[in-house]
């Protein structure tokens, strides 16, 4: 048996008008492999590419399936798959009929076996279908684009979605530019991935990568930070400090959460994009700096600048070319290779990777068709870091055992599943931070683990308004509200649990381990 191209036009549904998040074009139907008994087959996919009214058969012999942009490839080959195929049909609406009414093959959908016929709407299929065939094989049928090129997975960027691709084809852009760049996208996508790949690949990869992260920095100490001090400049400065800037000098800066920068620090940001120089803290002398910078946020920040919270000059200045980046809710067709990716890394860690394997028939899959389904129904708030964790969790909970199962903090998790966007109910919206009660603001913020922004995000009002709740709301603080002596108390009694200290202070982790750094707690 011969394989033939993915692009067979005998093979599928025809290509149709899709919303993929991609940018213009047509998109086409595709089945994407998430979970299969040989691993080496997740991510696969298949482009159905046929003419409304026809049909094309899935089984265990058809259709073909390969890597994202790569030619030929080869069936399922699953042989608890019957021979008899499961039908798809396009229809003029572009909805896509799945007939099981012909075949011995169980295939489930949302937790219920389709016996006869079921229709996916446009809809559905732009959100994602999965099925799970024979409790062996779960797949995503949903829209793409074709890809243009042969689909590598370089530049560190894991997944063979559109998205990915498009990702990809932005770091080759911008391989020989040394401009601004801003980097756009939910927390959790992978931004500082995407800053190290323009570092590693830009005209300044023999110079340094120096990340901070200025949500981190507590208020009042991101300037002496960023551009340093002479010695004596604040109370407590014994020595003079170098500064981020200076540290990257000829190299890159990657500044994340660019919206948490206050109107001071715009100010110098501004100056130093601008002339090249910067005035450390006490220093009456600019300081000349070569440094190429990358920003990221996943602020509003055009909500942030009409309520004159961030400066348009500044956005002019470090957006020199923008990038979006998806949430994993918009490229679930990469959920299986990812979760693949990471699994990869931490059964080598226990030297466990025999686990993957192909199974012979009286050995069950390491990976459950089931959990995969479950995995790709889930809607990642937390996107890539959260899906990093919950593999971590998985392959280390099941060392001892053959074959993955959910414990019971995955569970609880995946229990949790949205429904698709069209069965959502619509969230409540704040015009005004003055219509949120001092209980909604103490709930979201202990629900949030006493994160400012995750709450900001939760209550739909920006990250300048939370502040300014959490000042004058009686009970609530933040870490840099708290004296060096209370912290470095919860220090001890907590003994150095940085966890333990964030749940009894009743403020940021992340925060906490900034100022623990600071009084040096960890020497």
């Amino acid at each position: 048996m011969q394989p033939r191209s993915l692009f067979d036009t005998t093979a599928g549904i025809a290509p149709k008008k899709g919303k993929t998040g991609d940018g213009p074009g047509e998109s086409v139907v595709v089945l994407t492999v998430v979970v299969h008994p040989d691993v080496g087959r997740i991510g696969e996919r298949s482009l159905l590419t046929m003419l409304p009214g026809k049909s094309v058969g899935l089984s265990r012999a058809e259709p073909y399936f390969a890597q994202p942009g790569a030619g030929g490839g080869e069936p399922l080959l699953d042989p608890f798959l019957s021979r008899g195929p499961v039908m798809l049909t396009g229809k003029t609406d572009g909805s896509v009929v799945l007939d099981a009414s012909g075949t011995r093959t169980k295939v489930k959908t949302n937790g219920s076996t389709i016996r006869k016929q079921q229709t996916f709407t446009v809809p559905q299929l732009d959100y994602g279908v999965i099925l799970i065939l024979a409790d062996r094989i779960t797949l995503l049928l949903h829209l793409a684009k074709p890809p243009h090129a042969q689909c590598t997975e370089k530049y560190g960027l894991v997944g063979g979605s559109s998205a990915m691709a498009r990702l990809r084809e932005e770091v080759t852009r911008l391989a020989d530019q040394d401009i601004p760049v801003l980097l756009r996208g939910e927390t959790g996508t992978g931004k500082e991935l995407l800053a190290q790949a323009l570092h590693k690949y830009g005209p300044r990869k023999e110079g340094k990568l120096v990340s901070v992260n200025l949500g981190a920095i507590p208020s009042g100490l991101e300037t002496s930070e960023l551009f340093g001090s002479i010695r004596g400049a604040f109370s407590g400065s014994v020595s003079a400090q170098e500064g981020y800037f200076r540290a990257a000098q000829g190299g890159t800066l990657f500044l994340d959460e660019i919206g948490e920068a206050s109107s001071d620090l715009q100010r110098n940001l501004l100056r130093a994009v601008e002339n090249g120089e910067i005035f450390p803290v006490g220093s009456q002398q600019p300081v000349k700096i070569d440094v190429r910078l990358i920003s990221a946020t996943d602020a509003d920040l055009e909500a942030e600048a009409m309520e004159g919270n961030f400066k348009d000059p500044v956005y002019y200045r470090l957006a020199g070319y923008e990038i979006w980046l998806p949430p994993l809710s918009q490229r679930r067709d990469d959920i299986g290779r990812l979760f693949m990716h990471f699994a990869e890394k931490d059964l080598a860690s226990i030297d466990a990777t025999s686990k993957l394997e192909p199974p012979d028939k009286d050995t069950p899959q390491w990976l459950p068709a089931e959990l995969g389904a479950r995995l790709c129904a889930f809607h990642w708030p937390g996107n890539v870091r959260q899906l990093r964790n919950v593999v971590r969790q998985l392959v280390i909970a099941n060392r001892d055992s053959p074959q993955l199962t959910e414990t019971p903090k995955v569970k609880y998790l995946l229990d949790q599943a949205e429904p698709p966007p069209e069965a959502r109910p619509q969230k409540k919206k704040y015009c005004k931070p003055s219509e949120i009660t001092r209980e909604e603001l103490l709930a979201a913020y202990e629900a949030n683990a006493f994160e400012p922004k995750a709450t900001a995000a939760q209550l739909n009002i920006s990250r300048t308004s939370i502040y300014a709740l959490i000042d004058k709301t009686p009970g609530i603080q933040t870490a840099a509200d708290l004296s060096d002596e209370t912290v470095e108390q919860a220090f001890e009694q907590c003994n150095g649990d940085v966890e333990a200290m964030s749940a009894r202070l009743k403020v940021s982790e992340r925060a906490l381990r900034y100022r623990i750094k600071k009084l040096k707690l960890n020497d």
